[in-house]
Protein backbone atom coordinates (compact mmCIF):
# COMPACT_ATOMS: atom_id res chain seq x y z
CA UNK A 1 0.00 0.00 0.00
CA UNK A 2 2.37 2.17 0.94
CA UNK A 3 4.18 1.79 -2.73
CA UNK A 4 1.16 2.56 -4.00
CA UNK A 5 0.99 5.85 -2.40
CA UNK A 6 4.50 6.77 -2.96
CA UNK A 7 3.87 5.78 -6.99
CA UNK A 8 0.89 8.02 -7.08
CA UNK A 9 2.34 11.22 -5.51
CA UNK A 10 5.31 10.58 -8.26
CA UNK A 11 2.91 10.13 -11.32
CA UNK A 12 0.99 13.14 -9.80
CA UNK A 13 4.24 14.97 -9.30
CA UNK A 14 5.30 14.07 -12.97
CA UNK A 15 2.13 15.16 -14.96
CA UNK A 16 1.82 18.49 -12.55
CA UNK A 17 5.63 19.12 -14.02
CA UNK A 18 4.58 18.65 -17.71
CA UNK A 19 1.77 20.65 -17.36
CA UNK A 20 3.72 24.04 -15.47
CA UNK A 21 6.19 23.25 -18.06
CA UNK A 22 3.45 23.28 -20.58
CA UNK A 23 2.31 26.25 -18.96
CA UNK A 24 5.66 28.26 -18.82
CA UNK A 25 6.79 27.05 -22.06
CA UNK A 26 7.00 29.76 -24.65
CA UNK A 27 6.11 28.87 -27.98
CA UNK A 28 7.93 29.80 -30.93
CA UNK A 29 6.83 31.88 -33.51
CA UNK A 30 5.03 30.34 -36.65
CA UNK A 31 6.64 31.83 -39.49
CA UNK A 32 5.40 31.52 -43.35
CA UNK A 33 7.05 32.57 -46.54
CA UNK A 34 4.33 33.65 -48.48
CA UNK A 35 3.66 34.63 -52.56
CA UNK A 36 1.17 37.02 -53.16
CA UNK A 37 0.25 39.02 -55.85
CA UNK A 38 -1.23 41.76 -53.55
CA UNK A 39 0.82 44.93 -53.70
CA UNK A 40 0.88 48.49 -53.21
CA UNK A 41 2.24 51.53 -55.06
CA UNK A 42 2.93 54.54 -53.72
CA UNK A 43 3.75 57.56 -55.81
CA UNK A 44 5.11 60.89 -53.72
CA UNK A 45 5.48 64.06 -54.06
CA UNK A 46 9.04 65.22 -52.81
CA UNK A 47 7.50 68.40 -52.61
CA UNK A 48 4.43 67.38 -50.45
CA UNK A 49 3.77 70.05 -47.60
CA UNK A 50 5.67 69.39 -43.96
CA UNK A 51 4.30 69.76 -41.26
CA UNK A 52 7.08 68.27 -38.95
CA UNK A 53 10.36 66.22 -39.32
CA UNK A 54 9.55 64.29 -42.68
CA UNK A 55 6.97 64.47 -45.02
CA UNK A 56 3.25 64.59 -43.97
CA UNK A 57 1.86 61.28 -45.33
CA UNK A 58 0.76 58.76 -43.17
CA UNK A 59 -0.64 54.82 -43.50
CA UNK A 60 -3.71 55.71 -40.72
CA UNK A 61 -5.22 51.96 -40.19
CA UNK A 62 -8.01 51.79 -37.60
CA UNK A 63 -9.30 48.96 -35.58
CA UNK A 64 -11.16 47.98 -32.49
CA UNK A 65 -13.77 46.02 -31.31
CA UNK A 66 -15.02 46.65 -28.31
CA UNK A 67 -17.38 49.23 -27.23
CA UNK A 68 -15.88 49.94 -23.81
CA UNK A 69 -13.15 51.88 -26.08
CA UNK A 70 -11.23 55.05 -26.53
CA UNK A 71 -8.37 55.81 -28.75
CA UNK A 72 -4.93 55.48 -28.11
CA UNK A 73 -2.10 56.30 -30.12
CA UNK A 74 1.27 54.72 -30.27
CA UNK A 75 2.97 57.13 -32.95
CA UNK A 76 5.89 55.48 -34.52
CA UNK A 77 7.17 58.71 -37.71
CA UNK A 78 10.86 57.75 -38.86
CA UNK A 79 11.47 59.10 -42.38
CA UNK A 80 11.35 56.28 -44.12
CA UNK A 81 11.74 57.59 -47.93
CA UNK A 82 9.72 60.57 -47.22
CA UNK A 83 6.74 58.25 -45.04
CA UNK A 84 5.42 59.22 -41.71
CA UNK A 85 3.17 55.92 -39.71
CA UNK A 86 0.59 57.00 -37.41
CA UNK A 87 -1.02 53.75 -36.46
CA UNK A 88 -4.27 53.89 -34.72
CA UNK A 89 -5.29 51.40 -31.99
CA UNK A 90 -7.87 50.88 -29.07
CA UNK A 91 -7.47 50.72 -25.41
CA UNK A 92 -10.41 49.85 -22.94
CA UNK A 93 -11.44 51.91 -20.50
CA UNK A 94 -11.50 49.39 -17.92
CA UNK A 95 -8.92 49.19 -15.03
CA UNK A 96 -5.45 47.71 -15.42
CA UNK A 97 -4.63 45.91 -16.85
CA UNK A 98 -6.62 47.01 -20.06
CA UNK A 99 -7.16 45.32 -23.38
CA UNK A 100 -5.81 46.12 -26.02
CA UNK A 101 -5.94 45.71 -29.77
CA UNK A 102 -5.24 47.62 -33.09
CA UNK A 103 -3.10 47.20 -36.34
CA UNK A 104 1.11 48.96 -35.89
CA UNK A 105 4.00 49.58 -37.76
CA UNK A 106 7.75 48.92 -37.75
CA UNK A 107 10.68 49.43 -39.12
CA UNK A 108 13.86 47.29 -38.71
CA UNK A 109 16.97 47.31 -41.11
CA UNK A 110 14.57 49.29 -43.86
CA UNK A 111 12.25 46.54 -43.73
CA UNK A 112 8.69 47.55 -43.32
CA UNK A 113 6.43 45.49 -40.58
CA UNK A 114 2.36 45.26 -40.17
CA UNK A 115 1.37 44.08 -37.17
CA UNK A 116 -2.11 43.15 -35.88
CA UNK A 117 -2.56 42.69 -31.98
CA UNK A 118 -4.44 41.59 -29.21
CA UNK A 119 -3.96 41.71 -25.40
CA UNK A 120 -3.45 44.43 -22.09
CA UNK A 121 -1.11 46.56 -21.21
CA UNK A 122 -0.05 47.31 -17.79
CA UNK A 123 0.18 50.15 -15.22
CA UNK A 124 3.89 50.23 -15.96
CA UNK A 125 3.36 50.92 -19.83
CA UNK A 126 4.81 47.37 -21.04
CA UNK A 127 2.42 45.67 -23.68
CA UNK A 128 2.11 41.40 -23.81
CA UNK A 129 -0.03 40.02 -26.85
CA UNK A 130 -0.44 37.74 -29.35
CA UNK A 131 0.32 39.05 -32.91
CA UNK A 132 0.35 38.45 -36.66
CA UNK A 133 2.52 40.13 -38.29
CA UNK A 134 3.44 40.75 -41.75
CA UNK A 135 7.24 41.60 -43.30
CA UNK A 136 6.41 43.85 -46.39
CA UNK A 137 9.50 43.60 -49.31
CA UNK A 138 9.70 47.01 -50.98
CA UNK A 139 11.00 47.97 -53.74
CA UNK A 140 11.94 52.08 -53.97
CA UNK A 141 12.61 54.06 -57.29
CA UNK A 142 13.22 57.74 -57.60
CA UNK A 143 12.14 60.45 -59.98
CA UNK A 144 13.63 63.86 -60.75
CA UNK A 145 10.48 65.01 -58.33
CA UNK A 146 8.88 62.07 -57.00
CA UNK A 147 9.26 58.42 -55.18
CA UNK A 148 7.75 55.16 -56.89
CA UNK A 149 7.09 52.87 -54.13
CA UNK A 150 6.18 49.13 -54.15
CA UNK A 151 5.13 47.20 -50.79
CA UNK A 152 4.42 43.51 -51.04
CA UNK A 153 4.11 41.15 -47.71
CA UNK A 154 6.60 38.05 -48.43
CA UNK A 155 6.49 36.60 -44.63
CA UNK A 156 3.68 36.15 -41.62
CA UNK A 157 4.93 35.84 -38.51
CA UNK A 158 1.86 34.68 -35.64
CA UNK A 159 3.39 35.04 -32.51
CA UNK A 160 1.45 34.01 -29.09
CA UNK A 161 1.72 36.08 -25.98
CA UNK A 162 0.83 35.43 -22.58
CA UNK A 163 -0.38 37.35 -19.96
CA UNK A 164 1.16 37.05 -15.95
CA UNK A 165 -0.69 34.28 -15.20
CA UNK A 166 0.58 32.44 -18.03
CA UNK A 167 -2.25 32.22 -19.64
CA UNK A 168 -2.15 32.72 -23.71
CA UNK A 169 -3.52 35.58 -25.57
CA UNK A 170 -6.51 34.86 -28.67
CA UNK A 171 -4.20 35.32 -31.80
CA UNK A 172 -6.19 38.01 -33.91
CA UNK A 173 -7.42 37.43 -37.70
CA UNK A 174 -4.95 39.41 -39.93
CA UNK A 175 -5.51 38.09 -43.64
CA UNK A 176 -3.74 39.81 -45.99
CA UNK A 177 -7.03 41.19 -47.82
CA UNK A 178 -7.29 43.07 -44.49
CA UNK A 179 -3.70 44.77 -44.53
CA UNK A 180 -3.96 45.52 -47.49
CA UNK A 181 -6.99 47.55 -47.34
CA UNK A 182 -5.61 48.96 -43.93
CA UNK A 183 -3.21 50.43 -45.83
CA UNK A 184 -4.97 51.99 -48.14
CA UNK A 185 -6.37 54.27 -45.16
CA UNK A 186 -3.85 57.48 -45.66
CA UNK A 187 -3.68 60.84 -44.69
CA UNK A 188 -1.67 63.84 -46.15
CA UNK A 189 -1.28 67.57 -46.14
CA UNK A 190 -0.93 70.22 -49.15
CA UNK A 191 0.00 73.92 -48.60
CA UNK A 192 -2.27 76.57 -50.51
CA UNK A 193 -1.45 79.84 -51.42
CA UNK A 194 -3.52 81.60 -53.81
CA UNK A 195 -4.10 84.96 -55.35
CA UNK A 196 -7.67 86.52 -56.07
CA UNK A 197 -8.86 89.18 -57.86
CA UNK A 198 -11.73 89.58 -55.99
CA UNK A 199 -11.78 91.52 -52.17
CA UNK A 200 -11.44 88.90 -48.75
CA UNK A 201 -14.88 89.08 -48.53
CA UNK A 202 -16.02 88.24 -51.35
CA UNK A 203 -13.34 85.41 -51.77
CA UNK A 204 -14.61 83.92 -48.35
CA UNK A 205 -18.11 84.59 -48.70
CA UNK A 206 -17.34 82.12 -52.45
CA UNK A 207 -15.78 79.39 -49.18
CA UNK A 208 -18.41 79.94 -47.13
CA UNK A 209 -21.22 79.33 -49.98
CA UNK A 210 -19.40 76.50 -51.90
CA UNK A 211 -17.71 74.80 -48.57
CA UNK A 212 -19.11 73.12 -45.25
CA UNK A 213 -18.02 75.24 -42.24
CA UNK A 214 -16.44 72.96 -39.52
CA UNK A 215 -18.64 72.87 -36.61
CA UNK A 216 -15.60 73.91 -34.30
CA UNK A 217 -13.56 76.41 -36.48
CA UNK A 218 -15.07 79.37 -38.11
CA UNK A 219 -12.18 79.09 -40.65
CA UNK A 220 -11.84 75.14 -41.64
CA UNK A 221 -13.97 74.24 -44.21
CA UNK A 222 -14.79 70.51 -45.05
CA UNK A 223 -15.65 68.73 -48.41
CA UNK A 224 -15.40 65.99 -49.96
CA UNK A 225 -13.09 65.48 -53.10
CA UNK A 226 -13.03 61.90 -54.52
CA UNK A 227 -12.00 59.54 -52.28
CA UNK A 228 -10.67 61.74 -49.87
CA UNK A 229 -12.15 63.70 -47.40
CA UNK A 230 -10.53 67.30 -46.72
CA UNK A 231 -10.49 69.71 -43.89
CA UNK A 232 -8.97 73.52 -45.11
CA UNK A 233 -7.72 75.71 -42.87
CA UNK A 234 -8.27 78.71 -44.40
CA UNK A 235 -6.70 82.76 -44.01
CA UNK A 236 -8.34 85.33 -46.29
CA UNK A 237 -6.79 88.68 -46.43
CA UNK A 238 -6.41 91.83 -48.62
CA UNK A 239 -3.48 91.34 -51.40
CA UNK A 240 -2.72 94.34 -54.06
CA UNK A 241 -5.91 94.45 -55.50
CA UNK A 242 -7.52 91.48 -54.63
CA UNK A 243 -6.79 89.06 -51.68
CA UNK A 244 -4.57 85.50 -51.12
CA UNK A 245 -5.81 83.09 -49.40
CA UNK A 246 -3.61 80.70 -47.81
CA UNK A 247 -3.64 77.91 -45.62
CA UNK A 248 -3.40 73.83 -45.05
CA UNK A 249 -5.07 71.30 -46.56
CA UNK A 250 -5.55 68.08 -44.13
CA UNK A 251 -6.66 65.35 -46.59
CA UNK A 252 -8.48 61.89 -45.23
CA UNK A 253 -8.60 59.19 -47.98
CA UNK A 254 -9.89 55.62 -47.94
CA UNK A 255 -8.45 54.21 -51.43
CA UNK A 256 -9.84 51.52 -53.41
CA UNK A 257 -7.04 50.92 -56.22
CA UNK A 258 -3.67 49.71 -55.41
CA UNK A 259 -1.99 52.83 -56.78
CA UNK A 260 -1.92 55.36 -54.52
CA UNK A 261 -1.08 58.55 -56.43
CA UNK A 262 -0.63 61.50 -54.45
CA UNK A 263 0.32 63.34 -57.11
CA UNK A 264 -2.56 63.00 -58.47
CA UNK A 265 -4.66 63.56 -55.48
CA UNK A 266 -2.79 66.56 -54.26
CA UNK A 267 -3.80 67.91 -57.44
CA UNK A 268 -7.24 67.71 -58.05
CA UNK A 269 -7.29 68.80 -54.23
CA UNK A 270 -5.86 71.69 -55.39
CA UNK A 271 -7.73 72.16 -58.74
CA UNK A 272 -10.95 71.87 -56.11
CA UNK A 273 -9.50 74.61 -54.23
CA UNK A 274 -9.20 76.80 -57.47
CA UNK A 275 -12.80 76.05 -58.44
CA UNK A 276 -13.96 77.29 -55.28
CA UNK A 277 -11.68 80.86 -55.38
CA UNK A 278 -12.72 81.15 -59.11
CA UNK A 279 -16.28 80.37 -58.79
Amino acid sequence: MHRVKLLHVFLTFVILFGFVQNVLAAKPPVITQITSDQFLELIIPKNLYRKSSGYQFSFNPTTGTSSDTTPTYSKFDPLFHGLEFEPKGYMSTSPYPKNIDGIDFKIKDQILSVYKYNGEVYSSGDRSFSSVEYKMQNTIEEKDNFWIIKLSPYEKIETIGRNALFFSYKLPSFEINELMSAMKNITFSINIDKNSEYNADSTKANFNRLMKLSYDSKKTYTAKVGECNIRFNADFFPYKAGSKITGVVDASCKMSSNTIDLLKLSSEIDSYISSVLNN
